[in-house]
């Protein structure tokens, strides 16, 4: 494929040079729009091509569903023909989606002017089914009511098929929710016919276009969170008494220094005061997994299940130790390594990840806090609970007094690499291959609730949190038991 890459860009180069304009028929002249010129797009086609099968951390498991240098194969003339820059740009975002990675994300070239507008509504996917959760006074439409058809197709269906390729992550369902966000935003002047289901079952159709103008959501159905009495509130952490016996604690990001401090150090000693806990990490989207340990081990005389993410660098100057060149003939650890990333899978192990982690999950370890509490903790997830908050779901599921309740976590975690591109854009991908202490790759699969609860329209309709309020009652049951 090497080869073929540099025979296809040396005849493109020559072909397409500095021009702007486009070969058209006779009596016609097409200007070309788009403001980067065609050697540079290929050139930044080919950086994203070959830097993730360089540095991909999810190599193997992608190859498995994706051929890669088919995908490049496709998208080269496409990216050569885009007429304008957000042609070009959805491109960009078209294919590095196909890295299948939750951590991946495209970032224009400075400069680029979107044309894109936005429509003035929120909607939401619970359960399986999509509602009207937020608008403005342009939309004459009840909240709460049903998505059922896009374009006269189902609605799911539509945004599915036509949004779904700019999402990275296939965990459910945190691609539904994703691909939700990106039907949001389209070509401005794009008109849509939508169907919903109100509340008395009648259908009311809606024509919308999408606009630069201002969409924000002045109406909106949300949860309320208020709580009697608050204890500690921060950039990442709110702790408030759900009632004497339970303790209601927020981690929003596991970032930012000294927030393993603020845990030992001020929130414990008030969790002493309480026999439950309950630690929301529905909107966590990860950071340092260090932080969650510590977590972890002050509430668990158990220790911290073992971390298991194995890089996946790939070492450019190992390359020749592969060979059987004999100028580059080494001891035969050397050599096997070599070949072994040559082949994308150097991770210092041998056979599989999941045997290996399976050997060693065993090999718990102990951390030094200022005090341990063992009471029942429920860990609230969501499909937004990602990275580093990802590996602490993992790991909190196999504990025994922690239950995970909610949905399925994002999907992603590891390391994050930035990849700078030939055109000034960017992209992120993650080079670790991270395992869960069960021993399954977290990569597109997330870690399942131990109970599964969807925030309920009904609920929401009300302000109430029907997740938070299932693990209040369940912990409330097994205080009583326990009291027995």
């Amino acid at each position: 494929m090497g080869k073929k890459l540099f025979a296809v860009l040396t005849a493109v180069f020559m072909l397409c040079g500095c021009a702007t304009e486009m070969d058209v028929p006779q009596g016609e002249k097409t200007i070309e729009q788009c403001t980067i010129e065609e050697d540079l797009r290929v050139r930044t086609l080919a950086e994203v091509w070959s830097t993730a099968k360089n540095y991909y951390g999810y190599w193997e498991s992608l190859s498995e569903i994706v051929d890669w240098d088919a995908a490049f194969d496709q998208f080269l003339p496409r990216v050569m023909a885009a007429k304008t820059d957000d042609e070009y740009v959805d491109l960009m975002r078209e294919f590095t989606a196909l890295l299948h990675d939750g951590h991946t994300r495209y970032f224009p070239f400075q400069g680029y002017q979107s044309n894109k507008g936005s429509l003035p509504i929120r909607l939401e996917y619970l359960d399986g089914k999509i509602y009207l959760i937020g608008k403005n006074e342009k939309v004459d439409i009840e909240l709460g009511s049903e998505l059922v058809s896009v374009n006269q197709e189902p609605a799911l269906d539509y945004i599915l098929t036509n949004y779904g390729k700019f999402v990275p992550v296939l965990t459910e369902p945190a691609h539904t929710r994703e691909t939700m966000d990106q039907f949001r935003n389209d070509e401005v002047g794009k008109e849509i016919t939508l169907q919903f289901k109100k509340e008395d079952k009648s259908i009311q159709e809606i024509q919308m276009e999408y606009s630069r103008q201002n969409n924000a959501i002045t109406e909106e159905l949300s949860v309320n969170m208020n709580f009697d009495k608050i204890l500690y509130n921060s950039q990442i952490y709110t702790v408030a008494p759900v009632n004497d016996d339970i303790l209601y604690i927020e981690i929003r990001s596991f970032s930012g220094g000294g927030m393993d401090d603020t845990f030992t150090d001020i929130i414990m000693p008030q969790l002493e005061n309480y026999h439950a806990c309950i630690l929301d990490v529905r909107q966590n989207g990860g950071g340092n997994s260090r932080y969650g340990d510590i977590i972890l081990q002050s509430l668990s005389t158990e220790g911290v299940p073992p971390n298991f993410g194995f890089n996946s660098v790939f070492y450019s100057s190992m390359v020749p130790y592969a060979s059987d060149n004999p100028a580059f003939q080494t001891n035969d650890q050397m050599k096997e390594a070599a070949e072994k990333m040559m082949k994308h899978a150097l991770y210092g192990v041998e056979g599989e990840l999941s045997e290996y982690v399976l050997s060693q999950a065993d090999n718990w370890f102990t951390m030094d806090v200022p005090r341990v509490l063992t009471m029942p903790v429920i860990v609230l997830t969501s499909d937004q609970t990602g990275s580093a908050a990802d590996t602490f779901a993992a790991k909190a599921k196999i504990i025994d007094n922690f239950t995970l309740m909610g949905l399925t976590t994002h999907g992603a975690t590891g390391n994050k690499y930035r990849v700078k591109l030939p055109d000034g854009s960017y992209y992120s991908l993650s080079v670790d291959n991270v395992y869960s202490p069960e021993g399954y790759c977290i990569w597109n699969h997330g870690i399942a609730p131990d109970i599964e609860v969807w925030q309920t329209l009904e609920d929401l309709k009300n302000r109430k949190d029907t997740v938070l309020n299932n693990a209040i009652i369940t912990l409330e049951e097994i205080l009583q038991k326990e009291s027995n």
